[in-house]
């Protein structure tokens, strides 16, 4: 496991995320079920560590999180308990793509005699640009932003829109917020 979250609404749910590809939403206070363990939440097309995971502080229903591959993904358990609402994947970096056509460059000025080739062998393709690798999350305080870190110290910042439920939906209190999440983690009042 690489990040424990605590709820910022709902002391005793808290998402995980680790090496397995998941993240997963927990109650310390086990229901009738004695299920800890509320949703799992993956994707199917990708596979790689999920690094970090986020509750947003104005939102209770609503975390991020970033991944090996590169994505960004933000849930709204409001909207979806089983797919993001958002996902992003940037594309490489100026740099990681002219590393990558620095190394295109160089394989195709080589010295046409070092490359004997038998007629049945493969040849592989030239490796696309990597990706940039996301390692944290954080959502912004007081507006609807999500701020991400790379593997290289570089920081983005998205702006949320259509994130969350709408301004009149939006519980104002604490207490509001916490009954929000709970009805998504226990629709059967457990």
């Amino acid at each position: 496991m690489y990040k424990i979250r605590s709820s910022p609404f709902l002391g005793d749910a808290f998402l995980s995320c680790s090496a397995d590809w998941s993240i997963k939403l927990w109650s310390q206070s086990p229901p009738k079920d004695n299920e800890q363990m509320r949703f799992s939440f993956n994707s199917v097309e990708f596979q790689d560590v999920t690094h970090d995971v986020a509750w947003s502080p104005l939102c209770s229903t609503v975390f991020g999180s970033v991944t090996g591959d590169g994505r960004v993904e933000v849930f709204d358990l409001a909207a979806s308990t089983l797919d993001p609402v958002v996902t992003v994947m940037p594309p490489p970096s100026a740099g990681e793509v002219a590393e990558a056509e620095a190394a295109a460059a160089a394989a195709a000025a080589a010295d046409p005699d070092d490359l004997a080739l038998d007629a049945d062998a493969e040849v592989a393709p030239p490796a696309p640009p990597k990706r940039r690798q996301f390692t944290c999350i954080t959502f912004g305080r007081t507006d609807p932003v999500v701020v991400v870190g790379d593997a290289n110290g570089a920081v983005d910042v998205f702006r949320l829109q259509g994130v969350g439920r709408s301004a009149s939906d939006i519980p104002v209190s604490d207490a509001e917020q916490a009954e929000a999440l709970r009805l998504i983690m226990f629709p059967e009042g457990q």
